[in-house]
């Protein structure tokens, strides 16, 4: 299974419908593709990682880098891996800061989710790793 983790800033504030539309079209495209992932998203970053054929995730991710809507993307770690992480879904997201509880049906809120943790097996993988930072980083902690 090869996987891809890439970071990239906002290109402006977005608002609701650009974020839930970006969702949209990435689980679409990633159940299209047999690509699993997932996307991290604050007002100031994006953190994806994409999962899946080492042909389709390269393709989806040119397709992405041509995005409009960020910038600076930078690939933190790419490889081989010996399972899927998010076998589950085909993108888990949380937008902090506009969507609220509003997330599209079929996306997993992760950023919110007290109970989902990784286990210490999961971390010694350095993408789960860097996502869990990110995760913990920028968790909710009024909630």
């Amino acid at each position: 299974m090869y996987y891809l983790l890439y970071l990239s800033k906002p290109n402006g504030l977005l608002d609701d419908g650009d974020y839930i539309q970006i969702l949209l079209n990435a689980h679409e495209k990633n159940v299209k593709y047999g690509i699993t992932g997932m996307l991290l998203a604050t007002d100031a970053y994006f953190m994806q990682l994409l999962e899946g054929p080492k042909d389709k995730v390269r393709q989806l991710y040119k397709h992405i880098a041509k995005d409009k809507r960020h910038f600076d993307l930078f690939i933190m770690d790419e490889g081989e891996a010996d399972r899927r992480y998010f076998s589950d879904w085909a993108m888990g997201f949380d937008y902090m800061n506009w969507l609220g509880n509003r997330n599209p049906s079929g996306l997993s809120p992760v950023l919110k989710s007290p109970e989902w943790n990784w286990t210490e097996e999961e971390l010694k993988h350095r993408p789960i790793y860097l996502l869990n930072q990110f995760r913990e980083q920028f968790r909710r902690k009024d909630e």
